[in-house]
This record gives C-alpha cells, structure tokens and sequence, in this order.
C-alpha cells in the first residue's frame, strides 16, 4: 500500500513543527504559558490525527492478516500433534536400540575384563552394536540428539532473583483493587489532558 503524497506531506510538515515548539520552547511569562497550552493542544490533535489515519491504513491489513492466521491455524496445529506424536514414537523405539545395545556392550566388554576376547575384536563388535544416530531417507535426514533441559521440582525452593515482577498485574492490583502490598506506594505525578 502506497501512502499519498499530500497526506506524507501534512503529516511530515505536523511532526516537524511539533518538533521544532518542543526544542525551541521555554516558559517564563504566563503568556509563554498559554501559548505553550495551546501548542500542546495543536500536538496532540495532530498526534490524533496521524494515529487515525494509520489506523484507517492498517485495519483492512490486520483484519486480512487475522484472517490467514485464522485459516492456516488448524493445520498447523494439526501437523504440530502429527509432528510431536511421531517424534514421540521414534525416540521411543530409538532409546529400547540404544539400551539393547548397550547390555551387549557390556557383556563385550565383560568377556574382555575376561580375557576371552581382546580389544580389537570388542573394538570391532562394539562398534557394530551402537545405535546409529543419524538416518538418512529419500525425503531427507533426520538426527537425534541429547540436549539439556531443566523440570521445575518445587517452586517455593527457587531463589526469587528468577521470578520477574508483573507490573501490569500489580499496578492493577494497587490502584484498582485497593490492595495494600508491602514495597509498593501510590505517588501522583502531573500530567496533562487535552480535550
């Protein structure tokens, strides 16, 4: 989508002449005052209107955007279970190749503590009895691997440095629920509102 000319015209010429009060402006008078109420006035309108007309740009385009979203959600979703379910199957099978594999392994080397096969015969049979960790098919290549991961035994036992404040959450709470929470105050700060 192209933007006309004449609307980047006004809305570049609106941002600049906000920009250039802003870093120009000093209040010393009442009048100064005034003129600065009334500047603030003219930015805001300004900022209404160029958030407008954005809006009115991207609306259609969200609105198409949640549409795709919406069509192509269940087949992913379809194909995700599909994927983790034959993943599932195939580490599955995989770990029972490696654990069989490596009871004969241990009897291999077993029979070398023995003596009754040296190391290059176990060498030789141990490495025919490993589990191959790649697969390679027509359609393409596939690999397991090992990675490391953390489960969460019991929360109430983590050091609070690795849980993160919800200041949503807690603004919420405090300033519209009444509640009173310990390392929070209420402060009011001065803003402006142009209607």
């Amino acid at each position: 989508m192209e933007i006309a000319k004449e609307l980047q015209v006004v809305i570049q010429r609106q941002a600049t002449e906000a920009e250039k009060i802003s870093k120009d402006l000093k209040i010393k008078t009442q009048d100064d005052f005034i003129n600065a109420s009334a500047s603030l006035v003219k930015i805001k309108q300004a900022l209404r209107y160029v958030t407008n007309e954005k809006t009115k740009m991207t609306d259609g385009l969200n609105q198409s955007l949640k549409n795709i979203r919406a069509f192509f959600k269940p087949y992913e979703t379809s194909l995700e279970i599909a994927k983790d379910k034959v993943s599932e199957c195939l580490i599955e099978y995989q770990t029972k190749e490696e654990e069989k594999a490596k009871a004969k392994i241990e009897k291999v080397e077993k029979k070398v503590e023995e003596g009754k096969i040296d190391f290059e015969e176990a060498n030789e049979k141990i490495e025919s009895l490993e589990v191959a960790k790649k697969v390679e098919t027509k359609e393409g290549g596939l690999t397991f691997k090992t990675i490391r991961d953390i489960e969460i035994e019991d929360e109430s036992q983590i050091p609070d440095e690795f849980f993160e404040l919800n200041i949503i959450a807690l603004r919420r709470a405090v300033l519209t629920q009444g509640r009173v929470v310990p390392g929070v105050k209420i402060v009011e700060k001065k803003t402006t509102s142009v209607r």
